[in-house]
C-alpha cells in the first residue's frame, strides 16, 4: 500500500510510535527502508483509529449486510472475521437433510457381509459438515434443485439468490454462462449455470433471437416458449455469498476537525485463503548422468509415459535418439538405460513431462468499491446507487467523495474453511492540509 521512507534530515529520530512485533527496518541489497506509523486516533476512550474506516471489529461487522455469510466473533475483537456459511454449488447445499457447509471426503463405507466368504457390502457416501459444525455420513448423492415453471415464456424462482447474473442492484438480462467475475485471461470465473428439462440440458446460448433461457433477477429465470414442454425442470448454479460494509462516512471522527479530503484513502482488506494443491505437467529437458547400475535420477519427478519422453545421446559429433526399447522408467524420478547401448563418452538429455505441484486459492474473492458525494446508497427516494468497481487492496479511491462502500463476493466455495475475511475498509494517509503526517510516502493521486 504505502511505504514510509526516512526523511533524509540529519538527526532524524527513529520512529518510536510503531507497534511492537512489526519490523521497523528492512534491509535489501542496496539500502535500508524504515517503516513509519501514520496511524491517527480520535478523542474517544479508549481511543480508536481515525484514519481506518470500514469493518474490522465485531461491532462494525454486525452492521454489514451479509448474504449466506456468517460473522465469527473472536477475542481479541480485531480477530473477528466473516466467512461463507455454505458451499457455492446449489446441488450440494442440502444433502442428507442438512445444510452442507463443507464436504470432508468422498469415499466408500465398507461393511461386513454377515457371512464368511461372501463379498463385503460397499455403500458409496461421503462425510459432510452441517451449519452447526456437526460431522455426519450420508449416502445421498447431489441432486439438482427442482423448479416450478409457470406461464409462457416459463418463469421460475430459485431457492437461493444466484451470483451468475450481474450486480444484485442492477439488471440481469444476461446469458447464464456469464459470471460476474473473471479469471486473469477474461474467461468467466463461475461454472455455467445449467438448466435441465426432463434431465436433458437446455442450451444456454442462441445464435440469433431470444436466449433459450436467462436470468431475470438474482433468484429468477425465464425460459423461452420454444423450449417449454418438459414436465420436470431442474437447475444447478452458484449461490450468491457476499458481505457489504455499512456506508462509510469519511468525515466522521477525524482528529482536530480535519478534512477527509486532506487524506489519500486506499482500499484495505485482510484476507486468509486456503490453498489447493494440484499436479500439473510441464515439458522439461534435463541432462542426466547414468550410474554404475545404469540408472539416472531426475531433478523433477516425471509422468511415466515414454510416448511423451525422448532420451538423446550426444557424442560430440551427432545427437541420436535412444530407441524406446533401450531405456525405461524405473519410477517417477528414475530412468534406466540398457548397458548394451550405453556410451560413457556421450552426454544424455531427457525431454519429458515433469510433474509439478501448483498452489492456487481454493475459493475466489472479488472486492468491489463504490462512492458518492452524497449518501445515495440507502436513503429512501434517493437517486440510484453508484455502480460497483472491481478493486484490489491498495487501490486509491476518489477522495473528493465523502461516502463509500465496499463489498466482498465469495466464489467457488467448496468448504466453509476456504476463506476468512478479517477486515474490509479504507485506510487514510494524511498527506495534505493542516499538520500532514506521512513522511516520505509517495502515492499516485487520481
Amino acid at each position: 500500500m504505502a511505504i514510509g521512507l526516512p526523511s533524509g534530515v540529519v538527526g532524524d529520530p527513529i520512529d518510536t510510535s510503531a507497534q511492537e512485533g512489526l519490523l521497523d527496518r528492512m534491509q535489501n541489497t542496496w539500502g535500508i527502508w524504515r517503516r513509519f506509523d501514520v496511524s491517527e486516533y480520535d478523542a474517544s476512550t479508549p481511543r480508536k483509529a481515525a484514519n481506518t474506516k470500514g469493518a474490522y471489529t465485531a461491532e462494525q461487522w454486525s452492521l454489514a449486510t451479509k448474504q449466506n455469510v456468517v460473522q465469527v466473533v473472536d477475542s481479541p475483537d480485531r480477530t473477528t472475521y466473516v466467512r461463507p456459511i455454505r458451499v457455492s454449488l446449489s446441488n450440494d447445499v442440502d444433502l442428507g437433510g442438512k445444510t452442507v457447509t463443507n464436504r470432508l471426503n468422498n469415499f466408500e463405507e465398507v461393511l461386513p457381509a454377515g457371512t464368511i466368504g461372501q463379498p463385503l457390502q460397499v455403500n458409496a457416501g461421503q462425510w459432510l459438515v452441517d451449519v452447526s459444525g456437526t460431522q455426519y455420513w450420508t449416502t445421498e448423492q447431489p441432486t439438482r434443485e427442482v423448479l416450478s415453471v409457470t406461464g409462457s415464456p416459463g418463469v421460475a424462482t430459485l431457492r437461493y439468490a444466484s451470483n451468475h447474473a450481474g450486480d444484485p442492484e442492477g439488471t440481469y438480462n444476461q446469458n447464464p454462462n456469464t459470471g460476474t467475475a473473471t479469471h486473469a485471461d477474461g474467461s468467466p470465473l463461475n461454472p455455467p449455470a445449467r438448466l435441465f428439462g426432463d434431465s436433458e440440458p437446455i442450451p444456454d446460448t442462441a445464435g440469433t433471437g431470444p436466449q433459450p433461457w436467462e436470468f431475470t433477477s438474482a433468484s429468477g429465470i425465464s425460459i423461452d416458449a420454444s423450449e417449454l414442454g418438459p414436465s420436470v425442470w431442474t437447475i444447478e448454479y452458484q449461490i450468491a455469498q457476499s458481505v457489504t460494509t455499512a456506508v462509510i462516512d469519511l468525515s466522521l471522527n477525524l482528529p482536530g476537525g480535519g478534512l477527509y479530503t486532506d487524506y489519500v484513502w486506499l482500499v484495505d482488506a485482510l484476507l486468509w485463503q486456503r490453498q489447493h494443491t494440484t499436479l500439473s505437467r510441464t515439458t522439461t529437458s534435463q541432462q542426466v548422468t547414468f550410474l554404475g547400475d545404469s540408472t539416472a535420477a531426475l531433478a523433477i519427478p516425471g509422468y511415466q509415459d515414454k510416448l511423451t519422453a525422448t532420451l538423446v545421446a550426444d557424442n560430440g559429433i551427432t545427437a541420436t535418439e535412444v530407441a524406446d526399447i533401450d531405456w525405461s522408467w524405473v519410477d517417477s524420478g528414475t530412468i534406466r538405460i540398457a548397458r548394451a547401448v550405453f556410451n560413457p563418452r556421450a552426454i544424455y538429455t531427457l525431454t519429458y513431462e515433469a510433474l509439478s505441484a501448483d498452489q492456487s486459492d481454493a475459493a475466489y474473492v472479488r472486492l468491489e468499491w463504490r462512492s458518492s458525494a452524497t449518501n445515495t446508497f440507502s436513503a429512501p427516494g434517493a437517486a440510484p446507487a453508484p455502480a460497483w468497481t472491481t478493486v484490489t487492496p491498495g487501490f486509491v479511491v476518489n477522495r473528493a467523495h465523502q461516502y463509500h462502500q465496499l463489498r466482498a463476493t465469495f466464489h467457488n466455495v467448496e468448504d466453509y474453511r476456504d476463506v476468512r475475511l478479517y477486515g474490509l475498509g479504507l485506510r487514510g494517509v494524511h498527506l495534505y492540509g493542516a499538520a500532514p503526517d506521512a513522511p516520505g510516502i509517495l502515492i499516485p493521486v487520481p
